[in-house]
């Protein structure tokens, strides 16, 4: 996102969006020139662990001598592949169950 912030593929005006994480998470991005850093907010929507998500994810992109190709180049290169996103979710189911039943240990 810096990179594409940063005027590395042409003048950038604004940048919002829609991003998964490995992690189960969805965030919104928003960038406006002019304005102090890049604002991430995590979505409250529950965690997408099971393959691939199929829920609306996207970016939007506003400037000056956009090179649009290339930026769909270094998103699309970005993306991890489907045994890369299952591996991710087994790490972090695991890692939920295991505070799932830290916190059940604790109550009991």
């Amino acid at each position: 996102m810096i990179e594409l912030t940063g005027d590395a593929y042409g003048q950038v005006q604004r940048v919002k969006g829609i991003f998964e994480l490995p992690d189960g998470r969805a965030f919104y991005v928003d960038f406006v020139e002019g304005l102090p850093g890049i604002e991430y907010t995590e979505l409250s929507i529950p965690r997408w662990l099971e393959g691939r998500p199929d829920r609306f994810s996207g970016i939007e992109v506003v400037g000056w001598n956009l090179e649009q190709k290339i930026i769909a180049q270094t998103l699309l290169a970005g993306c991890l592949s489907d045994g890369a996103i299952a591996h991710y979710q087994e790490q972090y189911k695991a890692l939920i169950q295991c505070e799932t039943n830290q916190e059940e240990s604790i109550l009991t």
